[in-house]
């Protein structure tokens, strides 16, 4: 039978993304997807994301991922906390509590880094370290949960960081995150017209995306 075959886009060239965006009680939701150029779509985004407010609450940012072309689908779960003044010493621990009982937890900074930054430590107004999480388990754990509690120890039990995120509306704001992907995938059906422009250029460091 005739095959027809998939349209490969060379690197620096023009290209379409659909993308939605609305804001939340608690930060924004989005969806985006490029077209495949045959009706459907090469990868297909969705995420809940907390605001950025210049503070150094945790940054959560949950997303869902599928296609072909999809990044690490079906998606993951970052948890981002920043420690203000002093580096925490090493071996200090950063959890993530969900009020399902679940609980994660790993090397707030790995020994490797937490020297490196102790070297500099004068320079730096705060410090970082995150939990990441591809597991689908952990995914919907989260996506669930009434409240989730993030929080930093040091090997002495003491608490450098500590914040209860309000995951109340999270139902709510999935509902209309998923509402934007619908109206994406029905976007890519006339992406030259309802879908915006923009120039794609791969490299060895991936893929960049200009609007």
């Amino acid at each position: 039978m005739p095959h027809t075959p998939a349209v490969q886009l060379p690197s620096g060239v023009d290209g379409y993304q659909c993308y939605r965006r609305e804001k939340t009680s608690s930060g924004f939701v989005y969806a985006e997807a490029y077209p495949d150029y045959r009706g459907g779509y090469a990868s297909l985004t969705m995420g809940w994301q907390t605001r950025n407010d210049g503070t150094h609450l945790p940054e959560v940012t949950l997303v869902w991922t599928r296609g072909p072309k999809a990044i690490s689908p079906p998606g993951w779960v970052t948890v981002n906390q920043t420690v203000q003044g002093g580096l925490p010493p090493l071996h200090s621990k950063m959890y993530l509590r969900l009020s399902g009982g679940e609980v994660l937890e790993r090397e707030f900074i790995d020994p490797k880094t937490w020297r490196q930054w102790k070297r500099d430590e004068q320079r730096w107004a705060g410090f970082g370290g995150l939990i990441h999480s591809t597991e689908p388990a952990v995914m919907e754990a989260f996506s669930r949960a009434a409240w989730a509690d993030v929080e930093v120890v040091d090997p002495q039990g003491a608490a450098r960081a500590h914040t209860r995120l309000d995951l109340s509306d999270m139902q709510g704001d999935l509902a209309v995150m998923r509402r934007l992907a619908e109206e994406v995938e029905a976007n890519i059906t006339d992406y030259e017209h309802r879908c915006a422009p923009i120039h794609i250029e791969v490299d060895t460091f991936g893929v960049s995306v200009i609007g």
